[in-house]
């Protein structure tokens, strides 16, 4: 939507995003999360008196004796981590309000603008690009692989708040104009056409 209410020039509009499908990391041997309230029990070799107590054995009859509960009840036992790089599973999601604001006042020209957002995903960044591109800190990798939608959560690089501010001014100078107001060539070539000009940016997050 735009309008003109006197010499401002107003615009507001809605920008939205969604990314269905993107490539993330999934965890295809993951332990049950059911089975974690079996606690310290996790822990102990699938040989220990305290596994043999709770009614655990081995799920088959090579399983290594030094191998833990937790181990001998993930779905593929005899694996330790699967994992998946291309799983397919991720998702995005953004949604803002921008609004600008321009005037001018002759030869000084202003404009401001602001911006309201909001970016959420799903497992959007994988693991090999932070490996690729030596980037630390965004571990994609879902607490609960059966139940990945529970990690919505705000991206790393959420900007909620963005306010830009321009503030330009066109010299008095040259041909037209105030100061060295001439027709010579040269003299316009040196003097003519300058503006100042001055870029604030305010924004919270990410």
């Amino acid at each position: 939507i735009q309008h003109e209410i006197g010499k401002y020039l107003i615009d507001i509009s809605y920008q939205g995003n969604r990314g269905r499908r993107l490539n993330s990391t999934l965890l295809l041997n993951q332990l049950p999360t059911s089975r974690l309230a079996l606690g310290s029990l996790l822990q102990q070799r699938i040989d220990s008196p305290a596994a043999a107590a709770a009614g655990f054995t081995k799920p088959f009859p090579s399983f290594p004796n030094n191998q833990t509960v937790a181990q001998s009840l993930r779905p593929f036992p005899q694996y330790f981590d699967v994992s998946e790089y291309n799983a397919g599973i991720g998702r995005s999601w953004y949604d803002s309000l921008q609004t600008k604001v321009e005037r001018r006042f002759g030869d000084w020209q202003m404009m401001a603008g602001y911006t309201f957002s909001k970016t959420l995903g799903i497992g959007h960044y994988r693991q090999v690009f932070n490996q690729a591109f030596g980037t630390q800190g965004y571990n994609v990798a879902a607490q609960d692989n059966y139940n990945y939608n529970e990690m919505k959560a705000y991206q790393p690089f959420d900007l909620p708040h963005v306010f830009n501010l321009l503030l330009a001014y066109d010299l008095p100078m040259g041909k037209g104009k105030k100061f060295m107001n001439s027709s010579n060539f040269l003299s316009n070539l040196l003097f003519g056409g300058w503006n100042v000009s001055g870029i604030a940016r305010y924004q919270a997050g990410p």
